[in-house]
């Protein structure tokens, strides 16, 4: 949780509560040889917090739907899709002169990702990598907003 009594919004606190959580999860994977590899991936969650109101910072369901091609070993393509339903914020609130909680509700979010590779030896690849390429401001933590599109590019080295 944010920490609330920092003027600045750039700390979290940590609150503790005895939650129960039923979580239904499941998993199916597709393999076409070593080309082709499709995943998907989710989870439901419910949680039974005893004292706070609302389970804060914890979605409802997550998803990731993932791909990998595998063109003669040599370049591979991997995409990802990202999903997170709704969850809650404990806003500050002031009432009066007496500070209050309330819950805020964060919208759901999605995030995609592409990553190409080029091994240009069992020891040595290259790859560029796009993270967040739909340009998505969304906020993962109460007013803390994601990085929007970004750029990595990188070496990969593994010695014998």
């Amino acid at each position: 949780l944010a920490d609330d009594a920092n003027p600045r919004d750039n700390r979290f606190s940590v609150t503790y509560d005895n939650t129960r959580l039923v979580n239904v999860s499941g998993e199916l994977t597709y393999h076409a040889g070593d080309r082709l590899n499709l995943i998907g991936k989710g989870n439901y969650y419910l949680y039974k917090p005893s004292t706070l109101q609302r389970p804060y910072h914890r979605p409802d369901f997550d998803m990731t739907l993932s791909g990998i091609y595998n063109l003669r070993s040599k370049i591979i393509v991997r995409a990802d899709l990202f999903i997170f339903g709704k969850q809650f914020a404990r806003r500050p609130v002031m009432q009066d002169t007496v500070l209050t909680f309330q819950p805020q509700l964060i919208s759901g979010w999605f995030d995609a990702n592409l990553e190409v590779e080029y091994r240009y030896s069992k020891m040595m690849s290259f790859f560029v990598r796009f993270n967040n390429i739909a340009n998505q401001r969304y906020y993962r933590w109460d007013r803390y907003a994601s990085q929007r599109l970004n750029v990595m590019i990188g070496l990969t080295f593994v010695p014998f």
